[in-house]
């Protein structure tokens, strides 16, 4: 046979090496190696393949496979031939590892970090932290902003009305929820989240080692909208510049261009850090329950309003609605003003 049409059988087989026979029987294998020569030399693609062949040592189909392995230890891949050197197939070290089970999962998940532990769903099952949990989530987030906003009103009483000290005051609440993901253990959470749904979409096993060794960022992440939201808010609504429309359009050019970058980074460095043993096996518990669920019912399409709910929004808003009202009863008990609307 030709080169050129050994080469294409090579393409056709998805092998990388190509038993080459004469007569039915075994006389050597065309290799990458060998097609390297051939490109080399720049000779014709009507050249033989015997010309560019390598010797090769098969093995005979009664062997068995510890001979094999043994064999596979000089050569990538070994060629099965009868006892009349007649090619009966190709063996390679990964024939002798076992398939996982293939079970049912869902194209796509999400999920979202409580104080106590994880939640995912994927729009019509659920699994992990659910309900009360998740209300939690919405309190946090109101409660640290609510903190932050109160240092700057506190701060800002004893501080002269200069632009460095306002400058200062401004970025006083991004300070306090920075340090508020750091000491808290939800962002740890958040990471294990990001882990383990990584680990679910890409078919992986859902075991401690698998899941701890995935990325924390994630870029469905909720952090990426936030982040995106900030830059537009900040340059659409920025005061230095005179003319509103110039300050939309170059708050939704730069929004564009920095929100998935910057979102990444703001995940990686506020909003998760390293996952801990506790974190990642409660990732592992609501993914479980979460793949279990699925595989009674995999082709379940949920409703819109399922989708809502399954989200935990819903639960978000109540927890950071409730934050907001005691804020405002602590208000009117103590009259220290907390939150103004």
């Amino acid at each position: 046979m030709s080169i050129h049409l050994a080469i294409e059988k090579m393409r056709e087989s998805g092998q990388e090496v190509i038993p080459v026979v004469n007569e039915g029987h075994l006389v050597g294998l065309l290799t990458e190696a060998g097609i390297l020569r051939y490109v080399g030399d720049g000779a014709s693609p009507n050249d033989a393949v015997s010309d560019y062949m390598s010797p090769t040592t098969p093995i005979l189909n009664r062997n068995t496979g510890a001979e094999a392995l043994r064999q596979l230890e000089a050569t990538p891949i070994l060629v099965v031939v009868d006892g009349h050197d007649v090619v009966c197939g190709l063996v390679a070290a990964s024939n002798f590892v076992g398939t996982v089970p293939e079970k049912p999962r869902p194209p796509m998940v999400g999920g979202m970090a409580t104080p106590f532990g994880v939640y995912l769903t994927n729009g019509a099952v659920m699994g992990g932290k659910k309900g009360w949990y998740l209300v939690t989530t919405g309190f946090f987030l109101i409660a640290i902003f609510l903190v932050g906003d109160f240092l700057t009103d506190l701060i800002g009483r004893y501080v002269p009305e200069t632009t460095l000290w306002n400058t200062f005051l401004n970025i006083v609440p991004f300070l306090v929820m920075v340090l508020a993901f750091r000491i808290h253990p939800i962002a740890g959470y958040h990471a294990a989240e990001h882990q383990v749904v990584h680990a679910i979409e890409r078919d992986e096993e859902i075991t401690p080692e698998v899941v701890a060794r995935m990325p924390r960022v994630h870029p469905r992440c909720g952090t990426n909208l936030a982040v995106a939201a900030a830059i537009f808010s900040a340059l659409a609504f920025n005061p230095w510049f005179g003319n509103d429309r110039s300050a939309v359009f170059l708050g939704l050019f730069f929004t564009i261009m920095l929100w998935k970058p910057l979102g990444s980074l703001a995940q990686y460095w506020i909003t998760t850090k390293k996952a801990n043993a506790k974190q990642i096996a409660s990732a592992i518990e609501a993914a479980k329950e979460l793949l279990a669920n699925y595989e009674v019912a995999p082709s379940r399409t949920p409703s819109p309003f399922q989708r809502i709910y399954t989200s935990g929004l819903l639960h978000v808003m109540a927890g950071s609605t409730a934050a907001l009202l005691i804020a405002v009863l602590i208000g009117m008990l103590t009259g220290v003003v907390l939150v103004t609307f």
